[in-house]
């Protein structure tokens, strides 16, 4: 995730997709994305590729691989992406005091800190 977050901060030519409010709290419980929930695809996604999921605001949600190519992410009542990791990965973990530290470092990575 932290790889993810670095790219979407930098970098405006990796392939991504942008997913409705509704989407951004459901692959934030590691669940799948469907057709309709994808507001915008970047350019010539193919089958089987590696995306970062961003909500609106362009922040990542997580990183997904595609099922099918270009338009056909868009498709109503077919999962489109599966969900690979996500940020609320981190978040579900806390009580894990190993991934404390993990978590932490991603929160000051997020905040330049």
């Amino acid at each position: 995730m932290q790889g993810a977050d670095l790219i979407a901060r930098i970098s405006k030519n990796f392939p991504h997709v942008i997913v409705n409010e509704t989407c951004e709290n459901l692959i934030l419980y590691a669940r799948d994305v469907f057709g309709q929930s994808i507001v915008k695809v970047s350019e010539k996604i193919r089958e089987n590729e590696i995306v970062i999921l961003l909500n609106t605001k362009n922040e990542p949600l997580g990183v997904g691989r595609t099922r099918v190519s270009g338009e056909s992410l868009r498709r109503h009542g077919k999962c489109t992406i599966l969900t690979l990791v996500d940020a609320g990965s981190y978040l579900r973990s806390e009580g894990n005091p190993r991934s404390r530290s993990y978590a932490k470092s991603c929160l000051k990575v997020r905040n330049n800190e």
